[in-house]
């Protein structure tokens, strides 16, 4: 579903829209491009987490004052309103919950259940 919001660009009042479910595969390639996980006694991952608030905002946008689809327009946005506009995306795309989806699927979803969360676990 495709979401809207305002922003102020160069003085003047702009619609940004979103898509609040981007494609199950541009989100597992971004995942796959910004979390490192070794899965063993302890789930620790490794997690880029500036790339992966950008990738998924570029992925997201379907109209902007700049140009979509570009990490590169996007990282050249003031620090001010690109905090704004990536901060309104991310709400749709928490990395908690995908690396919850992850244990889940090493451990199973009976066992996250069970268990109390191993340390390290989103819960």
């Amino acid at each position: 579903m495709l979401k809207k919001f305002q922003i102020e660009w160069n003085g003047q009042p702009e619609e940004i829209e979103y898509e609040d479910d981007i494609p199950f595969g541009e989100v597992e390639k971004i995942l796959k491009s910004c979390v490192q996980a070794n899965v063993d006694e302890q789930f620790n991952p490794q997690i880029d987490v500036p790339s992966y608030r950008i990738q998924i905002v570029a992925s997201a946008l379907r109209k902007a004052p700049f140009a979509i689809k570009s990490v590169a327009a996007l990282e050249a946005v003031p620090h001010k309103l690109g905090r704004k506009i990536i901060g309104e995306i991310i709400k749709d795309y928490p990395l908690v919950s995908f690396l919850k989806e992850w244990m889940e699927t090493v451990l199973g979803q009976n066992l996250m259940q069970s268990q109390q969360p191993l340390p390290n676990t989103p819960t």
